[in-house]
């Protein structure tokens, strides 16, 4: 009977459990209901519109904004979002709080989510004056933690790191425009929230403020003691009373402290402020050397309350343009704040050291002495990752000026505007730019607005890196001024790398690439065979789903190596017949442990040539010869004629040779043809129809073949300058011999380079004997 009754109690218990848990979910779809009839279409008021205030002498963005253009105000005064929500309470801190000329303030708030769509004529010039953005300016997110940088910092100078992230839920005012029982709501849903034992992130304890009556657990709040031990887990845990005029007249201050409170958890250093000023703000404290995970839970905690309130209707506000929303519009974006304490004795406050900061769009606050407060400023425009490393490598710059240990090219100089570390909201100055990038850049900036958000999917290259080249280095030998880091960048970046081909090759069009070579001329170059024709074709490509050189790495090279000595070269047609020879030094080739012997590097040197490190300061700074010669080398066929390169400048380079130039050619275009075949797909030949076959430099696009034939012609016959522009070549003459050679260029046929040599050729021969 005893076992029988406590069966029966224990079914009664499941039972009540299943009941609460419905009458939890009933008042959780209550709740979101009540949220929607609260969101009514918005309307226009024709009754009720208040003219706009003289804001002579006003100071903040919003009031200098609004001052220039009432016109503005006008559009949007009569407008009232679904919460009820007007422009004027938007505005309130601007007509509060006239600001001063040289601090900049933002004197606008939102009410809600909404005030940022029903006041868009407003908040949009504003936001964009405080962020400095472009107007085609969009939001980018990434977060994850395993992107940031991993510069290490001076535990010695820098102290300790913190990181907050603000959210908003959808449906409900923002507080500016809270009512008790709005705030009690957000509350009473966020503390049921907290008492989730599931919730990895979210153990601990919820502690009201003291003297709120609204959570009836703790009907008059924290005690004193508790508040001690809530400062003690962290000082910024527990919120000030705003106390600003601005901040009083966007209603910050409305019934405190009710409602308001601060959840501690279990984790160290990790709490969350209720209603202050926003629905959440998730602070997360820590040593510098562990930032990376004070970011982590941080970012673990704003995602673990959303997931775990989402039965009960809670969901982040935000836009795809705008990011996530905040109470103060100069936070949207990331709503994410990182500072670090850092102690700068000797550079704190020089010119260095403003320097440092704005180039890195930090904020310094000096604590006390020379102790400083580094925080991030940028939010908008930027992803959360790009946020943090901001803030990583500024620090690092401003230790290692401290320090006195930092390399020369590691610290910005005087006027400096650009890293390709970290993707920079606003164009530099373009116009003292000689490249062929820095030229459209200065006549189109909207190419480098729409994408210096971007990153290539595979391997996330920013437009940043790309154009460093062109940004960093004054190299005559490569004008273009821009590097393609792997194939997607020409769609990625695709408006300014077109733009930049244009400009290089005076069109864009189709490519093509004939595959016939019955389609070359007849024409005999040298009929009277005195005059020891030697015809080169070369050709060059890369593959796809690798970086290109510049940018791979070593594994990845070796990787692209392994797949074409291998996979591709010993398995293709007799026209590679041949070996592979890794360069001398190399040991990545097992079959060939030390590359090849000084004899065949010899002798290959002599007949085809022999792969050379890349020269020039663009090569240095992109580093082109990183690891060398590890995984590079060349199959040599057995009659010497041919070589395949492999991983110079480019992941492959054909080299054909022989006395007559459609042969040399017919071979490039069988060598080719083969390899093609034998690769994945996910590996193929990199191209598109409006440029051709891809690497690096824009400059080299199209067909990616150069054809020469090198004449030995004593007399050098004929006007060289004239025959290279009637036929469309470069003609060279030196100590009696004449080259002609026609480069690659994007809408050209290879079988037109080829007869535009032989055409050419013919005729310095025909000149010569008559």
């Amino acid at each position: 009977a005893a076992g029988t009754g406590k069966a029966a109690g224990e079914g009664l218990s499941k039972q009540a459990q299943r009941r609460q848990q419905a009458k939890a979910k009933k008042e959780a779809a209550r709740e979101a209901e009540q949220r929607a009839e609260r969101q009514q279409p918005a309307e226009e008021d024709t009754q009720t519109f208040v003219p706009l205030p003289d804001l002579t002498g006003y100071h903040t963005v919003a009031a200098v904004f609004l001052r220039s253009n009432p016109d503005a105000y006008e559009a949007v005064g009569r407008r009232v979002t679904r919460n009820g929500v007007r422009i004027g309470s938007c505005i309130a801190p601007a007509l509060a709080d006239k600001g001063h000329a040289l601090v900049r303030s933002i004197g606008l708030v939102a009410g809600d989510a909404e005030s940022y769509t029903a006041f868009e004529a407003v908040f949009q010039p504003v936001l964009q004056q405080w962020h400095r953005l472009p107007r085609a300016a969009r939001h980018c997110i990434s977060a994850d933690p395993s992107q940031i940088t991993n510069s290490a910092l001076d535990s010695a100078l820098v102290k300790s790191v913190t990181v907050q992230i603000a959210r908003n839920f959808a449906g409900f005012p923002f507080l500016p425009h809270m009512q008790a029982e709005h705030r009690r709501e957000v509350e009473r849903t966020l503390s049921s929230v907290f008492l989730r034992p599931e919730a990895r992130w979210l153990k601990g304890k919820y502690y009201p403020l003291a003297g709120s009556g609204s959570y009836m657990p703790k009907p008059n709040g924290m005690t004193e003691k508790e508040e001690e031990a809530v400062r003690a887990a962290g000082a910024d845990f527990i919120p000030l009373k705003p106390a600003s005029e601005a901040a009083k007249a966007a209603g910050f201050d409305r019934e405190w402290p009710d409602a308001r409170g601060v959840f501690l958890g279990n984790e160290p250093g990790l709490g969350i402020q209720i209603n202050c000023p926003d629905h959440i703000t998730v602070i997360a404290t820590g040593p510098a050397s562990d930032i990376k995970d004070v970011y982590t839970r941080a970012r673990e905690t704003v995602r673990a309350i959303e997931e775990e309130g989402a039965d009960r209707g809670l969901k982040y506000a935000r836009l795809d343009h705008m990011g996530f929303l905040t109470t103060h519009p100069e936070m949207c974006g990331t709503a994410l704040t990182a500072k670090l304490a850092i102690d700068l004795p000797n550079t704190g406050g020089k010119p260095e050291f403003k320097e440092i900061c704005q180039f890195f769009s930090l904020d310094a606050r000096n604590l006390s002495g020379s102790l400083w407060e580094i925080t991030s400023h940028a939010k908008l425009g930027c992803s959360a990752v790009d946020q943090m490393n901001m803030l990583v490598e500024g620090c690092r710059d401003l230790v290692q000026k401290e320090t006195h240990h930092q390399p020369a090219d590691s610290v910005p100089a005087t006027g400096r505007t650009f890293s390709a570390r970290i993707p920079s909201m606003r164009l530099p100055d373009m116009s003292k730019n000689k490249t062929v990038m820095g030229k459209v850049l200065a006549q189109q900036p909207a190419l480098y607005e729409d994408c210096f958000q971007l990153k290539t999917p595979t391997y996330g290259f920013t437009l940043a890196q790309c154009i460093q080249v062109g940004m960093e280095v004054k190299d005559p030998s490569r004008t273009d001024g821009i590097m393609a880091k792997d194939s997607e960048c020409f769609s990625t970046f695709a408006g300014l790398f077109h733009e930049v081909s244009r400009a290089m090759h005076g069109r864009l069009g189709t490519q093509v690439w004939s595959k016939d070579a019955s389609m070359v001329t007849n024409t005999v170059v040298d009929p009277t065979g005195q005059h020891e024709a030697r015809a080169t074709v070369t050709v060059r490509r890369n593959l796809l789903g690798f970086p290109f050189a510049g940018a791979i790495g070593r594994d990845q090279r070796r990787e692209v190596e392994r797949l074409l000595a291998t996979m591709v070269m010993q398995r293709t047609a007799d026209c590679l017949q041949g070996t592979y020879y890794p360069l001398r030094g190399s040991k990545s080739y097992p079959p060939k442990p030390t590359g090849m012997s000084a004899a065949v590097e010899a002798e290959m040197t002599s007949c085809v040539g022999m792969m050379q490190p890349a020269e020039g300061k663009a090569a240095e700074l992109l580093e082109f010869n990183a690891d060398w010669p590890d995984a590079r080398g060349a199959f040599w066929s057995a009659d010497k004629a041919l070589a395949v390169w492999v991983n110079g400048e480019d992941h492959l380079c054909i080299v054909s040779t022989d006395g007559d130039v459609r042969r040399a050619f017919s071979r490039a275009q069988e060598v080719c043809a083969a390899i093609s075949a034998e690769l994945p797909e996910h590996h193929g030949f990199a191209q598109t129809k409006a440029l051709g076959f891809l690497g690096p430099w824009c400059s080299s696009l199209g067909t990616r073949m150069s054809v020469e034939v090198a004449l030995k012609l004593p007399s050098g016959p004929g006007d060289p300058a004239a025959l290279a522009e009637e036929f469309d070549t470069r003609v060279t003459a030196e100590a009696g011999r004449v080259t002609v050679r026609s480069e690659s260029r994007v809408g050209l046929a290879d079988v037109d380079q080829v007869n535009a040599v032989i055409e050419c050729g013919a005729e310095l021969v025909r000149l010569a004997s008559s």
